[in-house]
């Protein structure tokens, strides 16, 4: 779960034809999104992810596997069960799936903004396994 950080709860809405992406007791993960070579045509429903605090429900954040929609923003952290530690994740890519974007959702009251404050970098390793 590297990158996270422990604050207040952070919520934004959809976007256009992008899911929504809640987050009960942390924010500021890295997250994904997977995309086909058009997009969606309406926004899949949004994802809840939480540490420790289930109170709202969803999803909490050392799943072993996640399945995403497209259009569908996903909680990816340091993808291990741990912070920092634990077994890798797996993350299932939809079968139309041609693209897929990373970066972490900023924003102010549910709006996405306020990137010009973010600076650094992110170093991704991808690995790539055939689902029989």
């Amino acid at each position: 779960m590297g990158a996270i950080c422990n604050g207040p709860r952070y919520i934004n809405g959809p976007i256009g034809t992008f899911s929504g992406y809640y987050t009960t007791d942390f924010y500021g993960a890295l997250v994904g999104i997977f995309l086909e070579d058009t997009l969606p045509t309406s926004a899949p429903p949004p994802l809840r992810f939480y540490v420790s605090n289930n109170t709202e429900g969803g999803t909490a954040t050392d799943f072993s596997v996640l399945a995403p929609e497209i259009g569908e923003v996903f909680f990816i952290g340091d993808g291990l069960t741990g912070t920092g530690t634990g077994a890798v994740q797996a993350f299932i890519v939809p079968a139309t799936a041609t693209h897929l974007y990373l970066g972490y959702v900023d924003g102010t009251d549910g709006i996405p903004q306020e990137y010009t404050g973010n600076a650094g970098g992110l170093r991704v390793i991808l690995r790539l396994h055939q689902v029989n």
